[in-house]
């Protein structure tokens, strides 16, 4: 009875390291090639956001990694029009792939590059 309850503790301890391994992350880039600097980037309809005061520099400025829940969404975000206003944004590419959706590996740390204009 002993070994058997040492066994399911173990098996129990296991299972919860497996499941912590589940966490998906994304963080993004502001390409160069982008118009300006952006903010207020979206990932699946409000899944995750990501802000900062003045919005991230189009000089390949990283945000910051969050977790996310949705593993496939579309992204959004707004782009400075050049009087210090963010408005939405076109994103041309995301990885240099003339696309705004992504599908995700569950347990993945993804960082992801927008290309994005007026």
């Amino acid at each position: 009875m002993k070994k058997l309850t040492t066994f399911m503790m173990i098996t129990a301890f296991a299972a919860m390291v497996a499941c912590s391994s589940d966490t998906t992350e994304i963080a993004w880039v502001n390409s160069s090639g982008s118009a300006a600097a952006i903010n207020n980037i979206v990932w699946a309809s409000g899944d995750q956001q990501w802000s900062t005061a003045g919005g991230y520099a189009n000089t390949d400025v990283q945000t910051e990694t969050r977790e996310v829940n949705k593993l496939a969404g579309t992204v959004e975000c707004d782009i400075d029009n050049g009087a210090g206003d963010f408005i939405p944004a076109t994103i041309n590419s995301i990885n240099g792939n003339p696309v705004n959706s992504l599908t995700l590996n569950e347990g993945s740390s993804e960082i992801f590059t927008l290309d994005v204009s007026i």
